[in-house]
C-alpha cells in the first residue's frame, strides 16, 4: 500500500507593514522648502537675464538734430524734435519706457525740457524714440538770444525703463547731437537814419530755422532815456535758410533819436507764435 501525499501547506500571505506618515507640520515644511528653492532658482535666473537685458541697451545715432529739427513754434517756445535708436539687445522686453531730457547751451543753462511717453521695447529690436524738446525763447531767459544768434546746443536725458517686469532703472545717457542751433532771426539788425522828424527804418535778418517764418513783426525805437521815438510794423514771410531785407519809414516826435530797437512778432506760420526779439542797439 501506498501513503497518500502530503498535503500541501497553505500559503500565508505576509501582513504589510502600516506606512506611518509623517506629521502635517513636517509635510508642510518640506513644500514650503521645496516652493522656497525653486522661488530663489527662478528669481536668480530673472535677475540674471534682467541684468544682461539691462547690460545689453544701446543709444544709437540720432536722427535729426539741433540745427534741422524745429518742428513748431508757439508763445515765447520754439519745440526741437530729435529721434534717438535705442536698441534693446537682451532677452527680456523693456516696459514702461520714457526718458526726460534737458536742452542746454554748451558751456551754457538749460534753455529746454522734454518729456517722452512711455512705451515698450521688444528683446531684440530698435526703437526710434522721439524726443521733443521745448526750447523757452522769453524775454530775459537764456534761450532769449538764439531767437538771434545760433549756439551749439546739446540734449542730455534719464532713460527710465523696467526690465523684464522685474527691474526698474535710471540711466543717464548723453547722445551725440549738438550741433549748430538755427536761429529763425539770425543776425537781426535794425538801422535807422533820420532826417529831420522823418526816419527810414531797415531791418535785415536770415532765417536759420529748418521752418519757415511768417508773421507781422513790429518794432518800437526808442531814445537813450526811453522816450519812444515812433513805431513801424509789416509782413515778414521767410523760407527756410533765406534772407529777409525791408525798409519802411516812419515819423518821430520832435528832436527825439532813436537809439535802440525793441522787436516783436506773431503770426500763425508754422504754427501761431508770438517772440520778443533780444533789444538792439540802431
Amino acid at each position: 500500500m501506498t501513503s497518500p501525499p502530503e498535503a500541501a501547506a497553505f500559503p500565508v500571505k505576509p501582513k504589510k507593514k502600516k506606512k506611518v506618515r509623517r506629521p502635517i507640520l513636517m509635510r508642510i515644511s518640506s513644500w514650503l522648502q521645496l516652493a522656497g528653492t525653486i522661488i530663489v532658482v527662478l528669481l536668480v535666473v530673472g535677475l540674471g537675464l534682467t541684468a544682461y537685458s539691462a547690460a545689453q541697451i544701446r543709444v544709437g545715432s540720432v536722427n535729426g538734430g539741433s540745427s534741422n529739427g524745429h518742428t513748431s513754434f508757439g508763445p515765447n517756445v520754439i519745440n526741437q524734435s530729435t529721434n534717438i535708436n535705442l536698441t534693446n539687445g537682451g532677452f527680456l522686453p523693456i516696459t514702461g519706457l520714457s526718458l526726460d531730457a534737458l536742452a542746454y547751451i554748451i558751456g551754457g543753462s538749460v534753455v529746454g525740457v522734454s518729456n517722452a511717453p512711455a512705451v515698450t521695447v521688444a528683446g531684440g529690436t530698435t526703437y526710434a524714440l522721439p524726443i521733443i524738446v521745448s526750447v523757452s525763447v522769453a524775454p530775459g531767459s537764456p534761450g532769449q538770444q538764439l531767437l538771434v544768434s545760433a549756439a551749439e546746443i546739446g540734449t542730455v536725458g534719464w532713460l527710465n525703463a523696467t526690465f523684464g517686469y522685474l527691474l526698474t532703472v535710471s540711466v543717464q545717457i548723453s547722445p551725440s547731437n549738438e550741433s549748430n542751433w538755427g536761429a529763425p532771426f539770425a543776425g537781426f539788425n535794425v538801422g535807422v537814419t533820420q532826417v529831420g522828424p522823418v526816419a527810414t527804418v531797415t531791418v535785415s535778418f536770415s532765417n536759420m530755422a529748418s521752418i519757415e517764418v511768417g508773421g507781422t513783426m513790429s518794432i518800437d525805437l526808442t531814445s537813450s532815456t526811453g522816450t519812444t521815438c515812433g513805431t513801424v510794423s509789416g509782413p515778414v514771410d521767410v523760407p527756410s535758410g533765406q534772407p529777409f531785407s525791408g525798409s519802411t519809414t516812419t515819423t518821430f516826435q520832435a528832436g527825439c533819436t532813436a537809439a535802440y530797437a525793441l522787436a516783436t512778432i506773431s503770426g500763425t506760420t508754422p504754427t501761431p507764435y508770438s517772440f520778443t526779439l533780444p533789444r538792439v542797439n540802431v
